[in-house]
């Protein structure tokens, strides 16, 4: 049963309404069970099952996904859905095989439904100007690394360095990572090579 002191950001809610039964996305293992929310009048015909949506928890906004609309399983004051977050919802089937695999390997239903939400849901929630939520745009990895071959005087390198060197074509760069693997080397030996000007 849903406990609305969880849910609660001082604001209350009404007890009328639809309802929406959500999961969290989140890790907390307390909070993996479906938790009830009112759904406000302005978000009626943008909820439906699948649906990615800012919940209120405690003083912050978190994703969650739609998995149940009324009626409520908790009796008391229901918290008011914080809006409809713009992604494209989960898709009956995708939503259906979370629940099941959650079941079936008795695995937290979040982590399952994290595994089917449409790419980039993982991203923190933003307010838009004109009020919308969305996903902020996941922080990408670093630039990969490129090696360009500077030099052609290939005498004073050992027969090692020739073969790495060898690997680069010329007149282009390459992906450092794809140059240790083709070439067999280490970064190490890459920067060293980089440090005497080859």
């Amino acid at each position: 049963m849903t406990h609305p002191s969880l849910l609660a950001d001082g604001s209350g809610g009404a007890d009328s309404g639809p309802c929406a039964q959500v999961y969290l996305l989140v890790d907390t293992r307390a909070l993996d069970r479906q938790l009830d929310y009112r759904i406000p009048p302005e978000l009626i015909n943008q909820i439906e099952l699948g649906s990615l949506v800012a919940c209120p928890l405690g003083p912050r906004r978190v994703v969650g996904v739609v998995v149940g609309m009324d009626p409520p399983t908790h009796a008391g004051r229901l918290v008011a859905l914080g809006g409809r977050v713009e992604t494209a919802d989960i898709p009956g089937h995708l939503r259906d095989l979370a629940l099941w695999v959650a079941r079936y390997y008795a695995a937290p239903v979040a982590a399952c439904l994290r595994l089917v939400v449409p790419p980039g849901a993982e991203g923190a929630l933003r307010r838009a100007a004109d009020g919308s939520w969305r996903l902020a745009t996941p922080a990408r990895g670093p630039a990969p690394r490129l090696v360009v071959r500077r030099g052609t005087d290939t005498a004073a390198l050992t027969e090692r360095q020739r073969q790495i060197l060898a690997a680069i074509p010329t007149g282009t760069a390459i992906a450092a990572a794809e140059l240790l693997r083709t070439a067999g080397t280490t970064m190490a030996t890459l920067r060293r090579m980089a440090g005497a000007g080859q």
